[in-house]
């Protein structure tokens, strides 16, 4: 009988202890997930540039279908995305380029971090 008490209180200590490094484990999750203050930029005439921030305490990236990345800079046929990654928060800066096609454009930017990604979508109107 005491063999089989003795078996129960490790158990339960066991199970204790399993459950305190789960809770500690999603405390750490939730303390780097990545967020950005916009998930949508829209370009307005007369408008060439926006900016919105990425709150990070890690490494993250910028990618999309269609973005040429060189030196830290994102390039589409219509705008540009600066910087592509980094480490902890920053202000990104999405640009028109010269000479951009008059049509409707749009672009989604996934912001990838350790923990979680967040989608950015960039719309350009057509030109009148």
């Amino acid at each position: 009988m005491k063999k089989y008490l003795n078996f129960i209180a490790i158990l339960v200590f066991t199970v204790l202890l399993g459950c305190k490094s789960t809770s500690q484990d999603q405390e750490e999750v939730t303390e780097d997930k990545l967020s950005v203050d916009k998930t949508e930029l829209n370009f307005t005439a007369g408008v060439t540039s926006q900016i919105f921030s990425i709150n990070s305490k890690g490494e993250w990236n910028i990618e999309a279908a269609g973005l040429a990345i060189s030196a830290n800079v994102g390039t589409t046929s219509w705008c540009s995305v600066e910087p592509v990654f980094g480490n902890t928060g920053t202000k990104i800066t999405v640009t028109l380029l010269e000479n951009v096609p008059t049509t409707q454009a749009a672009v989604t930017l996934k912001v990838i971090g350790k923990n979680n990604q967040v989608a950015v979508t960039i719309n350009k109107p057509a030109a009148n």
